[in-house]
């Protein structure tokens, strides 16, 4: 202590006698270190504060090692340009209590003072050996007015390990060179503690993703870090990545944000999209002011929200289908007709059913269904279609339910044979479907015994030149080259459509119609093939064959296992001749009725017996006479009156089926007693009777029919 008075002394002589001249003044700051660090001003309110006079550092390995020594620098700036150079500097180590320096001095220099020349000296150690004070002079060259120089310290360890948020205080003095001096203060402080960071999700929980748009959702990520407050750095950088991905760095520059404040992940860039159904990892790694750093490693679980969602379905398809990419898909036909309704600013068409052996349909009747839209808000739904003045034409209007569920359905319009693209326009989202265009016939009658002319309706065909003539051909797979038609007036329209130039362009033959012949021909179903010719003579080098193979929707079926019993029908039917004059409008009595009725019954009784050896109910013949009814129509015209009371009849007369033969008789012999006393019950009988004449016809027609093929 006495040796550390006798050194201060000199430098304090010059204050004491040559008060007349004025101290010089400077300013001393850390510049830099060997170790990642953060330069600061100082915030404790215990300790003096100029700009930049406290440097952060991590924690170091402290080792003597003298390649692992830590080397900090300060610059001393002469600002007193009136004043003399400054020629020595010293710097003070902090002791430990009263004995030991806290930091081991390793060296020290001078880095840059305009190509001068310095020393460095210890000027007092402890007892250790650490040296306390040390002493930078200039041999040439000195820290002018308006200059500056650096200084550098090199530590090799400390004493004891470093504690942070503690300010280790150093003081240094500056002389210039008429032996003036001024005291100034800088700290060292010590961060060895990484950031905290939280973030939402935490680890194990669950996110629900929240829907934006068509196919698009995101969640809200939330991270943020802080560095200790014990030894509170800043945070200098963050980096946030999801399973690994994309790497999003963020940066604060070198001071970072500062001791007190915490890093919070920007709002524009917490937006987490289109991640999968399933678990997740999040990893963000967070930097201190120092290099600190901090990881923390987040599995969550995402719930992809409820999309908006279309489906298409038929009446032939009620489930939905959907592409590879994930788009509702159905396919059918279309319609026959179609208009713009103006109040309703809708595209309608018309819809065409024919069934009478096998439903076939003009025109499909769609179905779109959607989930998972806004409450309440319109859906529109539209086609594009290039064949129509103004496309995509609006075919469906509608409005979700409370649920964000809405239904809508129209008749696909008329249209040539493709792939259409539907579009659904709603809130949130619109969304596309395809509905394919499939060819299709209609034969009316479908079914039928003998010749017949067959009215012929068609859609969905590939659209053709309408400009000119057309050729149809049609060929049945039966009698092929004997019943081949050719049509002169038969055309594919731009819609598709099978249409006949005497109905579209000739005056006062609106109502023609696209029929053909067809000939007699064995039972069974048969293949139309409708060829169209596109040209300007026939089999010229003009020909475009368009073949659309199309399967009648029936069989073309003629009576062929009954009618034997048909022939015997007819030879019994001579008895109840009297009782059918009543249909030219004879009132017949109950008890003749009655009494021919039980008469003509008992005579029926062995041909039912002896068909094919075999007993058959009642109920089957009623069914043969049903269907030989249906296919004989345009035959039986003259007696079209009676036909729904024969129909009726037939259900109420005939209903029981039978086991036994004979006993069946004897139960209507006894009705027929029953029934003489019943007035209101006459016209079922009657018809009965009629029922019989009728199946008289049909055999005579079918005994024509096998004399016809005799002599084919």
């Amino acid at each position: 202590m006495i040796l550390s008075m006798l050194l201060i002394a000199p430098i304090a002589m010059p204050l004491l006698t040559n008060s007349a001249y004025a101290i010089h003044t400077a300013q001393v700051y850390w510049t830099d270190a060997s170790t990642p660090n953060l330069i600061v001003k100082s915030n404790s309110s215990m300790i003096p504060s100029t700009a930049d006079d406290t440097m952060v550092l991590k924690d170091w390995t402290w080792d003597e090692n003298p390649n692992n020594q830590v080397r900090v620098t300060f610059q001393v700036n002469n600002t007193n340009s009136l004043q003399a150079d400054i020629t020595r500097v010293q710097f003070y180590i902090q002791e430990k209590g009263v004995s030991n320096a806290f930091f081991h001095f390793y060296n020290g220099s001078v880095l840059d003072l305009h190509g001068g020349s310095w020393t460095t000296s210890i000027l007092e150690k402890d007892t250790k050996g650490w040296a306390r004070l040390i002493e930078f002079s200039a041999l040439t060259g000195r820290v002018v007015a308006g200059e500056t120089g650096d200084f550098a310290i090199s530590f090799a360890s400390v004493i004891e390990p470093v504690m942070p948020g503690t300010y280790y205080n150093f003081t240094v003095t500056t002389i210039d060179a008429d032996g003036y001096s001024a005291e100034h203060f800088i700290h060292l402080m010590f961060d060895t503690i990484p950031p905290v960071i939280t973030t939402v999700p935490v680890d194990g929980g669950i996110v629900y993703g929240i829907p934006y748009a068509c196919g698009v959702h995101y969640f809200n990520l939330s991270v943020t870090a802080y560095d200790s407050p014990s030894a509170d750095s800043g945070i200098s950088k963050v980096n946030i990545t999801i399973d690994d991905g994309a790497s999003y760095w963020y940066y604060n520059g070198s001071v970072g944000i500062g001791p007190g404040q915490t890093w919070v992940l920007p709002s524009a860039d917490s937006m987490v999209w289109n991640l999968a159904n399933g678990t997740h990892v999040l990893k963000v790694t967070a930097w201190d002011g120092v290099g600190n750093a901090a990881t923390v490693t987040v599995t969550f679980t995402y719930i992809v929200p409820n999309q908006p969602t279309i489906d298409l379905t038929t009446e032939e398809h009620p489930i939905a289908v959907r592409t590879s990419n994930d788009i509702p898909y159905a396919n059918g036909t279309s319609a026959l007709k179609s208009w713009y309704d103006s109040t309703l600013g809708l595209v309608l068409s018309e819809q065409m059913n024919y069934s009478t052996y096998r439903k076939k349909v003009l025109g499909t009747l769609v179905t779109v269904s959607g989930v998972y839209f806004n409450s309440g808000v319109a859906v529109t739904v539209e086609i594009e279609m290039p064949t129509y003045p103004t496309s995509p034409i609006v075919v469906a209007k509608t409005t979700t339910q409370g649920d964000g569920s809405f239904s809508a359905t129209f008749v696909f319009p008329q249209a040539p044979a493709g792939n259409y693209n539907i579009m659904v326009y709603s809130t949130p989202c619109n969304l596309p479907a395809i509905f394919e265009v499939l060819p299709e016939v209609i034969f009316k009658p479908d079914y039928v015994v003998g010749p017949a002319l067959i009215e012929v309706t068609a859609t969905g065909f590939t659209a053709q030149n309408t400009t000119r003539p057309s050729w149809m051909l049609m060929f049945p797979d039966a009698l092929q080259g004997v019943n081949t038609q050719i049509d002169r007036w038969w055309f594919i329209d731009g819609n598709g459509t099978l249409r006949n130039w005497l109905n579209t362009y000739t005056a006062g033959v609106e109502n023609v119609s696209t029929t053909l012949n067809w000939p007699w021909l064995n039972p069974g179903s048969n293949t139309i093939e409708i060829k169209h010719f596109d040209g300007d003579w026939w089999n010229g080098p003009g020909m475009n064959w368009v073949r659309t193979p199309c399967f009648i929707g029936g069989n073309i079926i003629t009576v062929k296992e009954t009618l034997s019993l048909l022939i015997d029908i007819n030879a019994k039917l001579d008895i109840l001749k009297p009782i059918v004059e009543r249909i030219d409008g004879n009132v017949v009595t109950i008890n003749t009725t009655a009494g021919r009725i039980e008469a003509t019954i008992n005579q029926l009784s062995p041909v039912i017996t002896r068909i094919d050896g075999n007993v058959v109910t009642i109920n089957t013949i009623v069914g043969q006479i049903n269907t030989t009814m249906a296919t004989v129509g345009p035959q039986l015209a003259t007696i079209a009156p009676d036909i729904a009371t024969i129909k009726t009849s037939v259900g109420t007369g005939l209903s029981g089926t039978v086991t036994s033969i004979r006993g069946d008789v004897a139960t209507i012999k006894t009705d027929a007693g029953d029934v003489k006393g019943q007035l209101p019950t006459l016209t079922n009988y009657t018809l009965i009777a009629v029922i019989f004449s009728v199946i008289a016809a049909i055999a005579a027609i079918a005994c024509a029919f096998l004399l016809f093929r005799k002599i084919a």
